[in-house]
């Protein structure tokens, strides 16, 4: 039998979000909300909704102590008709799952639509008013889908302001239950993998 290859791990203590008191949640919505930050941070902003929809199903399936065979959308139902959460917090989850959803599957029927697209130009003073005047009125509208290409690219170039908006959401939606009140710096370890011990001598087209 052929020997498989061995990864080496380092666990690693990282500072976790300020604004919640991770030491209350559970840890693995704990870390995961920690991770689509780290997401967000480094621009990855499809794993940080990813990220920021199992974070709070975790929450959710252990809070209601519910079966895993429960989809999201029902443990969200159940969340809010037994007053564990809002009516407004149940449908800014439920917003969250169906643009996870969307961008998971690529529907393009529910991704974002850009109606519009202003071609904007730079002037030699950028900062004054009078430039802002006449970048304001120098605007060109132009078509937002040139080709088939653009139908892709443009949902994708909305990924950023929604991770945005809604990693805020779910950490104030985590503040409010566990408020870090005393400012008190909460870690989470995450597993570095720093080699491969390759016994097999196998290729790998990604190297550490």
């Amino acid at each position: 039998m052929a020997s498989k290859p061995v990864p080496i791990v380092r666990a690693q203590e990282m500072e976790g979000i300020s604004q919640v008191n991770g030491s209350e949640m559970n840890y693995g919505s704990w870390y995961l909300l920690n991770e689509a930050f780290s997401c967000f941070r480094n621009h990855e902003y499809y794993a940080c909704l990813s990220c920021l929809s199992t974070s709070t199903e975790l929450w959710l399936r252990r809070e209601l102590k519910a079966s895993s065979r429960i989809k999201l959308q029902k443990l969200i139902r159940t969340a809010e008709e037994h007053g564990l959460i809002s009516k407004e917090e149940s449908m800014e989850l439920d917003k969250l799952r169906e643009t996870r959803n969307s961008y998971v599957h690529f529907d393009m029927e529910k991704l974002p639509k850009v109606s519009h697209v202003h071609k904007i130009g730079v002037y030699e003073s950028p900062f004054s008013s009078d430039s802002f005047a006449k970048l304001s009125q120098e605007q060109e509208t132009i078509n937002p889908y040139p080709t088939e290409r653009h139908k892709d690219a443009l949902p994708l170039f909305a990924l950023g302001p929604t991770a945005f908006f809604t990693l805020n959401k779910i950490v104030t939606f985590f503040s409010k239950r566990y408020p870090n009140t005393d400012g008190h710096v909460n870690l989470y370890s995450i597993g570095i993998v720093e080699r491969i011990i390759n016994t097999a001598e196998k290729e790998y087209p990604i190297s550490l």
